[in-house]
């Protein structure tokens, strides 16, 4: 009998502990719940901009390739530089700049996921949730 009473007190003040921490932790939930789903919609909207601003910056980046282009190709095309195949190693990168951010800005600016992240967390947080 003598262990039943031990281990029943011991369950009583393990039970009046447990009800205090929930209490606490219903107290802090209520205190900052609210600004930790603001932080965590904030998150999700920065995670939908940073393609955003990739594409962006491809979207930048397509005029100065394209000149650049313009540019060895006018150099290559000179009658003197005909028989030099130097002028082609300014030409092939400016392509090849030019096709990397063509496929960039399409990728990330045509994603309506990034536009729903940024406009609508909440939304794109659900579809996350039913992903998994």
């Amino acid at each position: 009998m003598e262990n039943n009473e031990i281990a029943l007190k011991v369950i009583d003040k393990l039970e009046g502990h447990i009800t205090d921490l929930s209490a606490k932790f219903v107290e802090i939930g209520e205190k900052y719940g609210p600004d930790v789903i603001n932080l965590g919609l904030d998150v999700v909207r920065l995670s939908g901009a940073a393609p955003l601003f990739l594409g962006v910056l491809a979207v930048i980046a397509l005029p100065l390739l394209a000149w650049s282009c313009r540019h060895w190709i006018r150099k290559f095309s000179a009658a003197e530089y005909r028989e030099q195949d130097v002028y082609l190693w300014g030409i092939i990168p400016s392509i090849i700049g030019i096709f990397v951010a063509s496929v960039a800005s399409l990728v990330t600016l045509l994603n309506f996921w990034n536009w729903v992240a940024v406009f609508y967390p909440v939304a794109f947080l659900a579809r996350k949730m039913m992903d998994l």
